[in-house]
């Protein structure tokens, strides 16, 4: 939701002048009026006594910039538009530091396992393969049930150095709501996403770069300023939901795969079937476990706080865990490894 600020300070001494006059001598208001409608318009004037530009009204309120406020509209046809500052990037995500695409691409050359935090500008997003899930997903192949695929720029198109880090975006991770509607998608968004080190299945098609180790995208944690949160991912024909059905038993298994202290990366409400496709690891567990009732919760997170013997200060780095429970039930299904 945008809020728009309303000036709700005390009127200028000019408008408390205009109303004692509307009141004593409408006469000479009226003649007011009338001269200075015929001396034509003039322009408004600003508290710091200059000039302001008109603005579209529509609703009950002053139109928001659609294009965000790193845009400004100019005052007059052909005046030039000035460019908005750079965002300020986080410097800590899920409690890590957040990497330059330079950095994060030498950690991608040393197969460095992850998790990692990296900062750049989204670009390039398209989907990766068929995704039967799509049917099911208002927001089609771009939903987040299906893989997707993108890059990660160090600056704006056209204002980068070229380097840039290839991303896999999995089924199960969300992406902010620009970025999910293939009709109207951004150049770029500036964004920090959490992931780890992959690659993507064989066989690779197309250009030699998309074949090579890139970035598994978990979460994207800050998005175009500001924080990110992605809640809940949906299974197809699942996305309208009502949220008072959809959260039982969402806690116990996001305090089971985080304990107290940690960051969720994934939050899944799925068909026990669909698992395979957020987790494969996850679904060959399950094998094994009661068979739940109807859905489950696929849950995954960076655990932080889990020894507070020889890391009281929270030094131990973040890890892994993951968990699946009955939704109907609240059973645990299948626990991953802590790594």
């Amino acid at each position: 939701m945008i809020i728009q600020p309303t000036p709700t300070g005390p009127a200028s001494h000019r408008r408390r002048r205009l109303r004692v006059a509307a009141i004593v001598a409408p006469v000479a208001l009226l003649w007011a009026v009338i001269v200075v409608g015929l001396a034509g318009p003039r322009p408004a004037t600003a508290p710091d006594g200059g000039a302001t530009t008109s603005t579209a009204v529509g609703g009950d309120g002053p139109s928001a910039n659609p294009a965000g406020p790193s845009a400004t509209a100019p005052s007059s046809p052909g005046a030039a538009q000035a460019p908005g500052p750079p965002p300020a990037f986080p410097t800590v995500a899920a409690d890590l530091g957040v990497r330059s695409i330079a950095d994060a691409q030498r950690w991608l050359s040393d197969i460095t396992p992850g998790p990692v935090a990296v900062a750049g500008w989204l670009t390039g997003l398209h989907p990766l393969g068929a995704c039967p899930a799509a049917g099911g997903d208002t927001r089609g192949v771009l939903g987040p049930m299906c893989p997707r695929r993108a890059r990660l720029l160090d600056g704006p198109p056209g204002e980068d150095s070229g380097q840039e880090v290839y991303l896999t975006i999995p089924a199960g991770t969300r992406l902010p709501p620009p970025l999910e509607r293939s009709g109207s998608l951004p150049d770029a968004l500036a964004v920090v996403v959490v992931g780890r080190t992959g690659d993507l299945p064989h066989p690779c098609l197309g250009d030699p770069n998309e074949c090579r180790s890139d970035l598994r995208v978990e979460r994207v944690v800050w998005a175009d300023g500001a924080p990110f949160d992605p809640g809940p991912v949906f299974d197809a024909y699942l996305e309208d939901t009502p949220a008072w059905i959809a959260m039982r038993n969402l806690d116990a298994a996001e305090t089971l795969a985080i304990g107290w202290d940690g960051t969720i990366l994934q939050a899944a409400l799925v068909r026990p079937t669909s698992v395979a496709a957020i987790d494969a690891d996850a679904a060959r567990a399950m094998a094994s476990a009661p068979r739940p009732v109807s859905l489950v919760w696929y849950v995954r997170g960076l655990e932080t706080g889990y020894d507070p013997i020889h890391a009281p200060h929270g030094e131990a780095p973040p890890r892994y865990s993951w968990v699946v429970l009955d939704y109907e039930t609240g059973a645990t299904l299948a626990r991953g490894p802590k790594r």
